[in-house]
């Protein structure tokens, strides 16, 4: 178990790009009840092989790497995960799409175990707000212009499952 204090969070064993944040946060949520069951476990090992698969880097350098990410991530206790989410979010900026598949994959994650614990559910509400940024806007945007969502002539959405 990490005994990590709120300054040791700044020294991140990896160099912060966008893949090494996703990990971190996949092992973040995986942790967040302090219990990573093997469905979880396996789940992330595919999700890093995938995030990782056009990385220069040869098996024992990814092992490496997940490595250090686990050991960074595993163990801290709510308020050191939450300085961490904060630290990377001050760090590292996501495009739309990577924050929407980020979400994803944090959610696939959660529910693997087919249980998602208060502590995973608090942990990816305090994760989409401080990665969300403007994307909400964005949305909004994207869906508001979308001539085959939206009917000009009604000035309603006509999706199922949202209000007009």
């Amino acid at each position: 178990m990490n005994l990590f204090t709120m300054e040791q969070i700044s020294t991140c064993p990896v160099s912060l790009d966008e893949k090494h944040a996703i990990a971190i946060l996949y092992y973040l949520i995986a942790d967040a009840d302090f219990n990573i069951s093997e469905s979880e476990s396996a789940l992330i090992d595919k999700k890093i092989e995938d995030l990782f698969a056009d990385a220069d880097m040869d098996y024992y350098e990814k092992r490496d790497l997940v490595g250090k990410i686990i050991d960074y991530s595993i163990g801290l206790n709510d308020n050191l995960k939450k300085e961490t989410v904060k630290y990377l979010s001050e760090r590292v900026k996501f495009t739309h799409e990577q924050y929407i598949k980020l979400i994803q994959d944090l959610d696939d994650i959660a529910r693997c175990d087919n249980y998602i614990s208060i502590e995973e559910h608090s942990l990816m509400f305090y994760i989409r707000l401080k990665f969300k940024k403007n994307y909400a806007r964005a949305e909004q945007y994207d869906i508001l212009t979308n001539r085959d969502l939206f009917d000009i002539n009604e000035g309603v959405l006509n999706i199922d499952g949202l209000a007009a």
